[in-house]
């Protein structure tokens, strides 16, 4: 992909995507994304290292939550809507979800599901969508 398809503010994470295919990381990342989260649970969750900076829970619900809408989007791209995808504020998103009030075990189960269902659709895009979008970004 080059530049011009994004903003420059995504070049850095951009520039840490694999090169293996999406499915291909999404199954590698499910099993070691729930170990280290679950490996968190003995930890104050809600606790961050600085004032005004997210909890460990805050950044785990701000992962999953990020994952919906990249779904989201995923699903919209690869259904052909060209309608311009919007832009998010993950420090609103996360401020107003009051993270702290939640069980942090409910939120290693809402990233078990979010996985899933991720993986669902992605393991349901036709080739021919995963073909199209590939030459589409060339």
């Amino acid at each position: 992909m080059t530049e011009n398809k994004f903003e420059g503010y995504f070049s850095y994470y951009i520039s840490k995507v694999s090169e293996l295919p999406v499915k291909e990381v999404l199954m590698k990342q499910k099993d070691e994304l729930a170990s280290f989260y679950d490996s968190l649970k003995n930890l104050d969750t809600n606790s961050s290292y600085a004032p005004e900076k997210w909890s460990i829970a805050e950044v785990v619900f701000h992962n999953i939550e990020t994952e919906i809408i990249m779904l989201y989007r995923a699903i919209r791209i690869s259904r052909g809507d060209e309608t311009i995808l919007s832009s998010y504020d993950e420090n609103m998103m996360v401020e107003k979800a009051r993270v702290a009030e939640m069980n942090f075990t409910e939120l290693l189960n809402l990233h078990k599901n979010t996985r899933e269902n991720t993986l669902f659709y992605f393991n349901h895009f036709t080739q021919f969508i995963w073909t199209e979008q590939e030459n589409s970004q060339v």
